[in-house]
């Protein structure tokens, strides 16, 4: 039985292997043993290299699809990109057995098509608010147009997802697609975290001092307006005035507000206090700097269930984030992380002296936050997806044991 993938994001082909910069792939490939073959329909770059996330050739394939720059630019090339996408789909889908989409996207509806004409089951994913993304990203004549379009995606999903069994990421994405209570829609979380990372971390955290003289901040989140990466920055402003606290925080991701976050730090005069560090793919390096952090803290505007929280939370991180999106559905306030509102600086900051000074407040959280992790690891995941795609027969029995 052959799975296909649509994920919207860019795969690179170095002559040898098919790679890609997206950890989400990492969650997909876990679903392997369960599959003949996994394809992956993405966007294939014109330019030969090996990125973070290489797959293995011998249980996954990637069907090669015209490319865009993004979802934005995808407006501007639609007339020769979804013409070629449609032809290369109509051909390659004659393998297929199964379907899973990342939905809200344009090119998903192709497949919706494509599937209903030939026969092919499929299930969805909604993976984040696309409204609430183009309403921070654009703006003006074309923000309003871009608006448009994407409710009428969202409207459009929504209807299919009252068919067609659905897994929303997050609270929010769950009410707004489960319409009505005979609606096969599930709640899902996409982690990457495994058992054994758990296990490791609990052993590795018990060798680090739980209230170091000098406090490690992290953040682990893409450089983007909607993940209110100013307002951390202003947050680390207030904390250096206060002059309480010695302490460094570090900033882990990529994006187009990277220099404009930087030009922040250097106007504020905040240099010696952050340190950027770039993408940091998932993996041994990433999790070492969740180890060795003191406090993990999310500034994000708007949210899906993110997994960098799992993360934070599996290694041992007491974790600050804003009540937005689906956070409140991981994160209990005062049991398994503090809560504050988006775009208030003062209130992360009053959370990290509160994290740091209260130590039994902060074992409370570490210990249950451990529970957390463990209860949303990767393999427990996606046993609860293949559980209910062998429950609406989209799998044999035998698919659903990993």
């Amino acid at each position: 039985m052959k799975l296909a993938v649509f994920v919207d994001q860019v795969f690179w082909f170095d002559g040898e292997h098919y790679s890609t910069d997206a950890a989400f792939v990492k969650f997909v490939t876990a679903f392997e043993s369960c599959f003949e073959k996994i394809v992956f329909c993405g966007r294939l770059s014109g330019e030969r290299r090996r990125e973070k996330y290489v797959l293995d050739p011998r249980k996954t394939e990637v069907c090669a699809l015209p490319f865009y720059k993004n979802l934005y630019a995808l407006g501007k090339v639609g007339l020769s990109v979804i013409p070629e996408t449609f032809r290369i789909l109509a051909r390659e889908s004659e393998t297929w057995d199964l379907v899973w989409l990342c939905v809200p996207n344009p090119l998903a509806l192709l497949y919706v098509y494509l599937c209903k004409r030939k026969q092919i089951p499929f299930f969805m994913m909604v993976r984040g608010n696309l409204v609430r993304d183009v309403r921070y990203r654009s703006r003006g004549l074309m923000g309003m147009t871009a608006l448009a379009a994407a409710g009428f995606l969202q409207n459009r999903f929504q209807a299919l997802a009252r068919r067609h069994v659905t897994f929303a990421i997050g609270e929010e994405m769950y009410r707004q697609y489960k319409k009505a209570d005979t609606s096969p829609v599930f709640r899902g979380i996409c982690s990457l975290i495994s058992e054994r990372d758990v296990e490791l971390s609990r052993v590795l955290r018990g060798t680090i001092d739980p209230k170091p003289r000098k406090p490690v901040l992290l953040s682990v989140l893409r450089l983007e307006p909607e993940k209110g990466g100013q307002y951390l920055i202003e947050a680390v402003r207030l904390l250096v005035e206060d002059k309480r606290l010695e302490f460094e925080l570090h900033l882990v991701g990529s994006g187009r507000m990277e220099n404009a976050l930087r030009s922040q730090v250097s106007r504020m005069g905040l240099e010696a206090y952050i340190q950027f560090h770039g993408y940091v793919p998932f993996g041994a390096e990433l999790l070492a700097l969740y180890r060795s952090a003191s406090a993990f803290i999310l500034p994000s505007l708007t949210e899906g269930v993110p997994q960098v929280l799992i993360e934070a939370m599996a290694c041992g991180v007491p974790v600050i984030a804003t009540k937005v999106g689906g956070v409140p559905q991981l994160l209990k306030d005062e049991v398994n992380g503090l809560l504050v509102e988006p775009a208030q600086p003062a209130q992360i900051c009053n959370a990290v002296f509160r994290l740091l000074d209260d130590e039994p407040l902060r074992t409370r959280l570490v210990e249950n936050g451990y529970q957390t992790g463990f209860k949303h690891t990767l393999e427990n995941e996606r046993n609860r997806i293949l559980t209910v795609l062998k429950q609406f027969g989209l799998l044999r029995p035998a698919q659903a044991e990993p």
